[in-house]
């Protein structure tokens, strides 16, 4: 039963890695418009900060950290014009300087996303090149509490005299 909810947990995240790199794109401009569309009607001191980086990390994460980068700067102009028609700014480049903190804050996670993701694909092709598992379709890397018990199959595991 535990590989079936892992399954189906797991089924969005790789039906996203199938599909090709414009209609990631394509997904993520829309889900950025969608969010300022919501925030623009939603016109209240409510921060919907937390939802642009959902876009965002669907560019950084599937396609690259340049398009990571630039859904960081098209969710932070379709935040600054739900902004500046919500709010009205006693100090005039206010709304500019929390554009461009959101837009740091949003590059910073495209950055650090697109990142995670190559030392995740390297890990995962180290693990399938690693000489030390016989039996290349046992994992190479295994869970600390079967290493601790030392399987049969693995002789480095053998004290040496």
């Amino acid at each position: 039963m535990g590989k079936t909810v892992e399954k189906i947990r797991r089924h969005p995240i790789d039906r996203l890695e199938r599909q090709p790199q414009g209609m990631l794109m394509g997904l993520s401009l829309a889900l950025a418009c969608l969010i300022g569309t919501i925030d623009f009607v939603v016109r209240q001191d409510i921060a919907l900060s937390i939802f642009y980086l959902a876009p965002i990390a669907i560019a950084a994460w599937f396609i690259s950290y340049r398009a990571g980068l630039f859904i960081s700067g098209v969710c932070t102009f379709i935040w600054f014009q739900a902004d500046i028609v919500a709010k009205h700014y006693d100090f005039a480049l206010l709304p500019y300087w929390n554009a461009a903190v959101r837009l740091g804050f949003f590059s910073i996670t495209s950055y650090l996303l697109a990142t995670l993701r190559k030392a995740y694909q390297r890990e995962q092709l180290l693990a399938r090149l690693d000489d030390n598992t016989p039996d290349k379709k046992l994992p190479s890397i295994l869970p600390v509490s079967q290493s601790l018990r030392c399987p049969k199959y693995l002789s480095q595991c053998q004290p040496k005299n």
